[in-house]
């Protein structure tokens, strides 16, 4: 997985080898996994023996994935259009490598993987836009309350308690919400309980 300052750490996996093999790519910053977050490709099996594309392209994770008993390793990426989170890392121990239809069953799995992401992430993000205006909301009222208690102590129309309230507030540099609700509630500042 890949956070918001790209900084890489895996999340799961099938087995200690796999975890440990992962852990090692996060470590070396190197190997299939990563290459697939960052380019957002799939990356086709590739193996690991001597003089393989796997040994020449991450020479210095290839010996962990051999000597774990790995021959060849695919990627495929946990992706949206907009942005990719990390990618699943397919690993073969015997022949044959991995066959066509189960990188296609990966991907197909990291697409409703990523469905279930940008689900969760919308409802975080609406989650977030109703604390918003709930919060906004209570303000107002607090606001709009103290505008009566203002309005009613000095016999003043409501613009002109909401002007002094805002006034007194930016005066003293405090927050309008919490001087409304003080006000509303009988307290606040001595000029404004006359």
């Amino acid at each position: 997985m890949v956070d918001d300052r790209d900084q890489v750490r895996y999340a799961t996996a099938s087995d200690e080898k796999c975890r440990e093999l992962e852990e090692i790519q996060v470590d070396l910053g190197e190997g299939p996994c990563l290459d697939s977050a960052r380019s957002n490709a799939v990356l086709s099996p590739t193996g690991f023996g001597g003089g393989s594309p796997g040994a020449e392209r991450w020479p210095r994770f290839a010996p962990y994935a051999r000597e774990a008993g790995v021959i060849a390793m695919a990627a495929v990426p946990l992706s949206t259009s907009e942005t990719t989170v990390g990618a699943l890392n397919l690993m073969n121990t015997r022949y044959p490598v991995v066959p066509v239809t189960d990188l296609r069953i990966a991907q197909a799995f990291t697409g409703a993987a990523m469905g279930c992401f940008a689900h969760q992430d919308q409802v975080r993000g609406l989650k977030r836009i109703v604390g918003q205006l709930e919060g906004a909301l209570f303000s107002r009222v607090a606001i709009e309350q103290a505008k009566g208690v203002l309005s009613e102590r000095f016999h003043i129309p409501l613009d002109e308690a909401f002007s002094r309230l805002r006034k007194h507030a930016r005066s003293r540099n405090l927050k309008l919400k919490a001087l409304a609700t003080d006000v509303a509630q009988g307290l606040g500042p001595a000029e404004l309980r006359l």
